[in-house]
């Protein structure tokens, strides 16, 4: 049991905080889905969604009982709401702490279990269970199955800006909309690719972001709105970028080489000069294209 954890739960207060109700329902979301990744891997899709992983993995590692009965004491003191699934996930996230370095553990390429709701529990989340639904002072929702969770994509990173801006944004469609393709492209190409399938967004908002060397070779970028955007040296070799628009947008150094551009608007776009657009790929001619790219039809 390692001190950190246990300072950590220590020190939540345990006042329900309904101003954060939209990022407290995320992040549970998201222990669901790691729940589910984690008892579809140890065999116990039966205890899911909620269940002990460390005592799954190392059944007779040994508590540390000098801790254990400081932690039992926290929670003598905390109110009812927080006995039984918060009291218990909140007692195997410090198990799980303390084996999570151990040999086995590494065998699991999988996020860590816990860390979800343990950040939820300290900006002041607390739901119940009941008929099937996760309830919060505010909203809720159906439980469902693990095998919802198990191919769900992760929609968020979990730093405290962006669970702010989940809660600030939460009744501005654009703004959230705009948060959380920004989270996911961050999370990588693959990632973004696998995403884009299973969520429909036409135009994926990225105006004024930072991509500044940033390497989104292959991504699928069809439809995204770069405008004002730093894509200075970023790395667009082979990716998708039908309709994509480019106002004001600095390409200094960008590379486009063998990218989709069919349709896209170049024309506003700041040094695309020192751009390389060598075999990228325009469908049909358009007006913004820049001198230097090679019309690559395709089909006979």
């Amino acid at each position: 049991m390692t001190d950190t954890a246990l300072e950590r739960i220590l020190a939540i207060k345990w006042e329900p905080d309904d101003t954060r109700v939209d990022s407290h329902i995320a992040l549970l979301r998201e222990y669901l889905r790691r729940a589910a990744l984690w008892a579809k891997a140890l065999n116990c899709i039966d205890e899911w969604p909620f269940f002990d992983v460390a005592t799954h993995l190392y059944p007779l590692e040994p508590n540390d009982e000098a801790k254990v009965e400081e932690l039992n004491t926290h929670f003598m003191q905390t109110p009812f709401y927080v006995a039984g699934i918060i009291e218990k996930t909140c007692k195997w996230f410090i198990q799980w702490e303390r084996v999570k370095n151990l040999p086995k553990i590494s065998e699991f390429t999988l996020p860590e279990p816990y860390e979800p709701l343990i950040k939820m529990y300290e900006r002041g989340g607390i739901f119940s269970t009941e008929h099937g639904f996760f309830d919060f002072a505010i909203g809720g929702f159906p439980r469902g199955q693990w095998q919802q969770y198990d191919q769900t994509i992760p929609l968020l990173e979990l730093d405290a800006k962006t669970l702010d801006e989940i809660d600030i944004y939460a009744d501005d469609a654009s703004k959230l909309g705009k948060l959380i393709v920004v989270n996911n492209i961050k999370q990588g190409v693959e990632h973004w690719n696998k995403w884009r399938e299973y969520h429909y967004v036409a135009e994926p908002d990225f105006r004024g972001e930072d991509f500044s060397g940033k390497d989104l070779s292959n991504a699928n970028l069809n439809g995204a709105i770069f405008d004002n955007a730093n894509l200075s040296h970023a790395n667009f070799q082979r990716a998708f970028l039908h309709s994509a628009t480019f106002n004001n947008a600095n390409l200094e150094g960008a590379n486009f080489t063998e990218a989709d551009i069919t349709g896209a608007v170049l024309s506003g776009a700041i040094n695309r000069n020192t751009a390389n657009f060598t075999n990228a790929i325009n469908r049909k001619e358009i007006q913004d294209c820049t001198s230097n790219v090679i019309i690559s039809p395709l089909g006979g």
